[in-house]
């Protein structure tokens, strides 16, 4: 079968990987701070706000940076991110809107540190994790998963599935991260993948 651009939905896999972690102790908390994780990185304008950045603000896209990569900014943020030749640096380097935990504001680049942090969690790509942990799990072999120059699969978007694979992981997410009598996501990160966590104001 054809494989499908999938877009944003690699965030719903990237999440599922970060949840993966977690429970097998790769992530110790979703409220350890991004900058935690990058101390190699001299970071610009690390204010008080960018420090208080959790990885649960990621998940929740209200880390408060200054993205400007939707719809409403012509997605100007994600081509400066796609041509800058540190992914991670750009990102960690962007102004902060407001502090985090304020507001919703839909950020791809925030996504993709969540694959810059699981490859140091890890180490492995996000890919190869997906390979081990979710994709070889649900018998998913026939997938691609782009990645930067610098060899960090592009955790917001990029995944490239089958139709009847991509049906694979609604299902497991409908069964609550059960697959063929496993559980490969845990119960508890399924359904707080899945509730409200922040009001998102649409215009």
């Amino acid at each position: 079968g054809l494989k499908h651009a999938i877009r944003s939905n690699t965030k719903s896999i990237m999440s599922a990987l970060i949840g993966i972690a977690l429970e097998r102790g790769e992530i110790t908390s979703l409220a350890r701070p991004v900058l935690d994780f990058f101390p190699d990185k001299t970071v610009a304008r690390a204010d008080a706000r960018k420090r208080a950045m959790r990885l649960e603000h990621l998940l929740t896209m209200t880390a408060g940076l200054d993205c400007q990569d939707d719809y409403q900014h012509g997605w100007e943020g994600l081509k400066r991110l796609r041509a800058s030749p540190d992914w991670a640096q750009y990102v960690l380097d962007l102004p902060m809107a407001q502090a985090p935990g304020k507001g919703f504001e839909y950020c791809s680049s925030a996504s993709f540190l969540l694959s810059a942090i699981l490859q140091r969690a890890t180490g492995m790509k996000a890919f190869d994790y997906a390979k081990k942990h979710l994709f070889g799990a649900l018998g998913i072999s026939d997938v691609a998963w782009p990645e930067t120059a610098r060899g960090i699969s592009e955790g917001y978007g990029g995944v490239l599935l089958r139709p009847h694979d991509m049906a694979k992981f609604g299902l497991l997410y409908l069964n609550k991260g059960m697959w063929e009598g496993r559980q490969i996501v845990s119960r508890a990160w399924v359904e707080a993948s899945t509730r409200r966590h922040v009001g998102a104001t649409l215009f």
